[in-house]
């Protein structure tokens, strides 16, 4: 639906991973991988806001495994509030 029709999406919140990987996904996931291991955060979070090319996208970690909303429920919900109130209201 975002990449589709992206005028009709207002917020959007991406807890889980990919169904399926193109090409440009798993080079994104590499690079991702790659920053991580070498323990460079800034430079991960840098790749994965620009990878979507979403305007006003954040990135956050929460600790989890595969079900952080179920893992860590009260800080999902948070994160997730948090962000929709400061998005700002396309018309």
């Amino acid at each position: 639906m975002t990449f589709r029709h992206p005028g009709r999406v207002r917020r959007l919140v991406q807890t889980a991973g990919f169904a399926r990987a193109d090409n440009r996904t798993r080079a994104n996931l590499e690079l991702w991988q790659r920053s991580l291991a070498a323990g460079d955060r800034e430079s991960f979070a840098r790749i994965a806001l620009l990878a979507g090319f979403i305007p006003g996208a954040r990135y956050i970690e929460l600790p989890g495994g595969h079900m952080v909303m179920g893992e860590q429920p009260q800080r999902w919900h948070a994160a997730v509030l948090d962000f929709v109130s400061a998005s700002p209201t396309r018309c």
